[in-house]
């Protein structure tokens, strides 16, 4: 009955010291990432992924603010053409 006892806790044993080991290999693959997301010394990934999303915000207002422009160009510039003709 002891052997089988003793033959558990051994397997047992063996199992935790496999788990480790997977553990450590884990969170040595993990490592990267988690260096990543940190920022390893420059700002962090959402910090930098939130000042993307203002940069991209501010692109889009400013192409609107030109796409208008051009078009009240384009407006005035026909408009211009029909007054010049019917003069």
């Amino acid at each position: 009955m002891s052997d089988k006892i003793f033959e558990a806790v051994n397997e047992l044993k063996k199992q935790t010291t496999d788990m480790n080991v997977k553990i450590e290999t884990l969170n040595a693959e993990l490592r990267p990432f988690t260096k990543l997301l940190r920022g390893n010394g420059r700002p962090s990934l959402d910090a930098r992924l939130h000042y993307i999303e203002q940069e991209v915000k501010q692109q889009h207002e400013a192409s609107r603010w030109a796409y208008r422009t051009a078009a009240g160009a384009v407006l005035s510039a026909i408009v211009a053409v029909i007054v010049s003709v019917f003069k």
